[in-house]
């Protein structure tokens, strides 16, 4: 959510026609190479239930795998022949591009993300199974022990957060980047990482926490492009009293 309020004027078509291209961007898929997120976190699951490996130590290690595999698409097989300096995919069409929100610099991902929070949200604490996904993660004999089938609701659980992070990613190349390069490799996963333990994993609360976020980041970046200087070092600058 705080890639959606990035400023990139040059990259966001600010026109109110931006909502069919939202759904012809799913309906296309043109963005294919952001779906690996979903098995990668899936098979994360798979290995919790089958060989009890750490769901969080092995979604990190797989990330690896999965940059390593995008990399190899984007300078590979997906390359555009016409980009000869930065290996990229070839540019969405500007039919399937998510636009604006109104008039703003904002596009449209802000409001997906928006809804996918309160959805989550309705199912975690409005319906039976998402009411055992939390028991689950606090204390996984504990809910076999209740008689819950622990193993499929970790693989499940996994499943929605890669299908999210392929809502994000692409969302990011359709309404920011607009092709599929290495600059898609911002990190934003270790960010959510500190967003879901700061809101305590409440989908509700990382709203306004992924604002938070995006807004101490977000000058930041800004500050270190434009000064010339590294960004940890923008950081120190504005936690200075004299700034």
């Amino acid at each position: 959510m705080s890639k959606a309020c990035s400023e990139k004027p040059e990259a966001i078509r600010a026109d109110n026609h931006a909502t069919p291209g939202i759904m012809k961007l799913f309906a296309s898929r043109r963005d294919a190479l952001e779906s690996v997120a979903l098995p990668v976190l899936a098979m994360a699951g798979a290995l919790r239930r089958y060989r009890g490996v750490n769901e969080t130590i092995s979604s990190l290690l797989l990330a690896y795998t999965a940059i390593a595999l995008f990399k190899h698409f984007v300078e590979g097989p997906m390359r555009d022949p016409a980009r000869l300096n930065k290996p990229s995919t070839r540019p969405l069409d500007e039919a399937v591009r998510i636009g604006g929100l109104w008039v703003t610099d904002i596009h449209w991902g802000l409001m997906l993300g928006i809804a996918a929070c309160v959805l989550l949200g309705l199912w975690l604490f409005f319906t039976t199974s998402g009411f055992a996904t939390p028991v689950v993660g606090g204390n996984a004999r504990a809910a076999r022990l209740v008689g819950l089938q622990s193993g499929r609701i970790v693989v499940v659980a996994c499943a929605i957060g890669g299908a999210c992070a392929d809502l994000v990613g692409g969302i990011e190349v359709a309404a920011v980047h607009t092709s599929a390069n290495a600059a898609l490799i911002a990190g934003l996963g270790y960010a959510g990482i500190l967003v879901a333990v700061v809101a305590r994993k409440n989908p509700w609360v990382i709203m306004p926490v992924a604002v938070l976020f995006g807004a101490s980041v977000r000058p930041a970046a800004c500050c270190s492009a434009g000064l010339a200087c590294p960004t940890p070092r923008c950081w120190c600058c504005r936690a200075s009293p004299s700034c």
